[in-house]
């Protein structure tokens, strides 16, 4: 159910309906990180929700909800996916073009 939960949640970002995505991505990502087998998904769950976030462009929003990802996944906060999502929503929140394509590239350069 989560694939198909994941797929409504793609098309729902795709279609501009981010707050809706957002909490679709959010409820998967509370219910794996219980699942032994899906727990290690959550990081890429919580990316997409966090994405969908930042098109929305609401910094207050972009910063609550990075700490209540912490909060699904404690460990979160140490990750690629978490650095990503800070840098970007500092970028934005600066207006700086220049720091957000480098906090991209630096991403994708780990991970594609």
């Amino acid at each position: 159910s989560n694939t198909i939960k994941q797929k409504v949640a793609e098309i729902a970002a795709q279609l501009e309906h981010y707050p809706k995505a957002t909490e679709i991505f959010e409820d998967i990502a509370r219910q794996s990180i219980n699942n032994n087998l899906l727990k290690y998904s959550v990081r890429g769950i919580l990316l997409n929700a966090g994405i969908c976030q930042l098109c929305r462009a609401d910094t207050v929003a972009i910063q609550n909800s990075l700490e209540r990802y912490q909060e699904i996944d404690p460990t979160f906060s140490g990750t690629r996916e978490y650095k990503l999502l800070a840098d970007l929503a500092a970028s934005m929140d600066d207006g700086d073009v220049a720091k957000f394509t480098d906090a991209i590239k630096e991403f994708d350069g780990m991970t594609r």
